[in-house]
């Protein structure tokens, strides 16, 4: 069973990110070499089950399409589902902004802090020297 999990450990992509860890950066300017790099991409190797499998059943789709089957798939789910997605976006960029001005609020009043105590240590020492 020691051999099953190392098997499986070695077939699964690992969970880092190397671009980030050796600080690869890429440029714009670098269009060929970065196009060359896809097939080494992490993120491609991660979703490369995904991305088969999609392109599979759209090219089936595609062919049956082309032979006569003309397959009809109603639109209701997808307007679900987009107006789930909307409604998603929504809460989340809400949240995200509660966060930001939570933050913000947080540093004005760290900043404020902070110039009052500047301010009473100068007094302090005036008065002292």
């Amino acid at each position: 069973s020691t051999d099953e999990g190392t098997s499986r450990r070695k077939s699964m992509p690992e969970a880092r990110r190397p671009s980030v860890e050796t600080g690869c950066r890429y440029r714009s300017d670098d269009w060929l070499g970065n196009f060359i790099s896809i097939p080494n991409s992490f993120v491609l190797r991660r979703i490369r089950f995904h991305l088969l499998s999609n392109t599979i059943i759209t090219a089936i789709v595609v062919m049956l399409d082309r032979l006569g089957y003309h397959i009809k798939i109603p639109l209701v789910g997808h307007s679900l589902l987009g107006s789930f997605l909307g409604l998603l976006l929504v809460f989340r960029t809400n949240s995200a902004y509660s966060r930001f001005w939570e933050a913000r609020s947080v540093w004005t009043k760290t900043s404020s802090t902070c110039r009052s105590m500047a301010l009473s240590i100068g007094n302090y020492m005036k008065g002292h020297s």
